[in-house]
């Protein structure tokens, strides 16, 4: 079993700091709320996925599900309105041994990539409604209210992102190793 691992992140405004240690047993969580602790054993399901956040971009998250306790780690710390700090290498590294030290202590643990069902459906339907803004713009436009070009405009500009989001997917399994794997790029 490697080191203790340590990872500091705080996730929002609303959250506070906190210190997460990878001890040989359990994960400990620490911050100015008190120190609480999740058995590897006891996480049922772990999953990566990818976020949108102003100020961040994209970021990697991952959600850790125990029998009375769950954990929430990101790729980037709050540090302030619409800044955050790109702290990617340190929680490649951390979430990759985690992933590890779960699949040992409980080879029943589920590993899933992609975000949970209900965020997918909402750059789902987000999608559909930049599709119905462009068809509208094209409709106002070529009726003369030349109003229609900002519904084309925005529809067009958030196409992108909107589209990577909905392609990353829904849930779906993935082995530890393979995870594992994919946390080392």
């Amino acid at each position: 079993m490697p080191a203790d691992r340590d990872y500091t992140v705080r996730l929002n405004l609303l959250r506070r700091t906190t210190h997460y240690t990878l001890a040989p047993d359990r994960i400990v969580m620490a911050s100015t709320r008190g120190v609480r602790y999740l058995a590897y054993r006891d996480i049922g399901q772990l999953r990566i996925f990818t976020v949108y956040a102003s100020g961040a971009g994209l970021m990697d998250r991952c959600a850790a599900r125990g029998k009375a306790e769950a954990i929430l780690l990101q790729s980037a710390s709050f540090a302030g309105i619409g800044r955050f700090l790109d702290e990617s290498p340190a929680y490649r590294a951390f979430v990759r041994d985690l992933v590890a030290r779960v699949h040992e202590a409980n080879p029943a643990a589920h590993f899933l990539v992609g975000m949970p069902w209900a965020n997918w459906a909402g750059w789902v339907a987000t999608l559909i409604v930049l599709g119905v803004a462009v068809l509208a713009g094209i409709a106002l436009t070529l009726t003369g209210f030349w109003a229609g070009i900002v519904l084309i405009l925005s529809g067009v500009t958030a196409a992108p992102l909107t589209w990577r989001m909905v392609r990353r997917g829904p849930p779906r399994p993935i082995d530890a190793a393979a995870l594992e794997a994919r946390l080392a790029r």
